[in-house]
């Protein structure tokens, strides 16, 4: 009985098959997929929006807090946003934004409020991602 399950237990190959190209070199490797950029700018477009008196980030309304008008907030959170990007992560996929944009609602969920402290935050998780 005990040689019978030494036999089972080290008779089986523990290796995982090959094809038969592989084993004679002859298997050649795939072609890469074409790396497609992505659009950050778009993206930020989608992302933050004016919305009446507000400033939607990411579908969360925000109160705008500074003098300045709604558009020109819009304006320099996107303009801000984009230059801290191409800065810091130049080559951004869309693991990338995801995760950025996770981080980036989450944020604006919990401050309720567009202003520069804000802002510092969105290009702390720029830096973090």
């Amino acid at each position: 009985m005990l040689a019978t399950a030494w036999l089972v237990l080290h008779s089986s190959p523990m290796t995982l098959p090959y094809p038969y190209e592989t084993e004679t070199g002859r298997l050649k490797p795939r072609t890469p997929a074409p790396r497609v950029p992505f659009d950050v700018a778009r993206h930020l477009e989608d992302a933050v929006r004016s919305d009446g008196a507000r400033l939607r980030l990411f579908g969360v309304p925000l109160e705008i807090v500074t003098p300045e008008t709604v558009e020109a907030v819009t304006h320099r959170f996107r303009a801000t946003l984009l230059e801290h990007f191409q800065k810091w992560q130049p080559s951004t996929d869309a693991a990338a934004w995801d995760l950025f944009a996770t981080d980036a609602r989450a944020e604006a969920e919990r401050g309720q409020r567009a202003d520069d402290e804000l802002l510092r935050t969105l290009a702390m998780t720029i830096d973090s991602a």
